[in-house]
């Protein structure tokens, strides 16, 4: 048998369909936590937000869980570049879909293309908004908006790197086309384990950040939506005026100093403390 380097191999085997699959379908049931504790906000505030988070759910379900179905077995094919890019792009596009829900359904942005670029611009921590009345938006949406860029700032392919065991190279592959900044080849067979450290940084920095919110002058909520987007570097604000609203040189410190935390490289992090 002749032998093929990389390129030609790739070239040559087949595309793992259901690899993408079921990270696709992984992603889209990831995502219902989030939307089950925004509902449970929206139950708490009796907010209009109830009826388009509940369906959302449902769609993130029946779209999740045939992929997930169909995905079983990728194992037992060959996972490369090309299934990595593959899934990093259309993982941003479904999540960004489907994150755009709750503001379509509800009416709160009735628009398709501002409701996808809302969503967009939160999943990436892009910060950009096309509202002009935020605070007219109920609670638990903006929660939400809130949260996707939380989920944006770590990157939504590490989480499931680091909750779900995939085996070796599957890991790497979906790992290294998502994330930025300092590598280490020697580090790809324990990537789960990378995965799993950054994920709890990023957790324990973001508990810290809405303590500090709350042991000022923001309510438990207003802090849980400003931490998530302080450490995730997105910018989003429940506040038409942001943080000018609370007029606290407090909270500008607090959220100074988180900042700086969310811009440094997880990955640093991990290696400057752990290792």
């Amino acid at each position: 048998m002749p032998f093929l380097d990389h390129n030609e191999y790739e070239t040559k085997r087949g595309f793992n369909y259901k690899f993408v699959g079921l990270v696709l379908g992984l992603l889209s049931l990831f995502q219902v936590i989030f939307l089950l504790i925004c509902l449970g906000v929206s139950l708490h505030y009796h907010d209009a937000g109830f009826k388009a988070l509940l369906a959302t759910i449902c769609l993130n379900i029946v779209v999740g869980l045939p992929l997930v179905l169909y995905g079983k077995g990728q194992n037992s094919y060959d996972t490369g570049r090309r299934e990595g890019m593959v899934t990093v792009t259309l993982s941003w596009v479904l999540i960004s879909f489907l994150g755009m829900m709750p503001y379509l359904l509800g009416g709160f942005i009735p628009n398709v293309s501002e409701a996808f670029f809302e969503s967009m611009s939160g999943f990436s921590t892009t910060g950009a908004s096309i509202l002009t009345d935020i605070e007219a938006l109920p609670r638990s949406i903006l929660l939400w908006r809130s949260i996707t860029q939380w989920i944006g700032g770590i990157g939504i392919i590490v989480f499931i790197v680091a909750l779900v065991p995939f085996a070796g190279e599957s890991a790497s592959v979906v790992y290294d086309h998502e994330t930025t900044g300092i590598t280490h080849d020697r580090f790809v067979p324990r990537i789960g384990v990378m995965a799993k450290w950054i994920m709890f940084i990023y957790i324990i920095l973001s508990i810290l950040c809405v303590l500090l919110l709350w042991a000022g002058p923001f309510t438990l909520y207003e802090a849980v939506c400003h931490a998530a987007t302080c450490i995730s570097t997105g910018g989003f604000s429940i506040y038409n005026r942001s943080i000018a609203e609370v007029n606290s040189d407090y909270i500008i410190i607090v959220l100074t100093l988180f900042m700086l935390f969310g811009a440094t490289s997880f990955t640093l992090i991990y290696f400057a403390t752990v290792r």
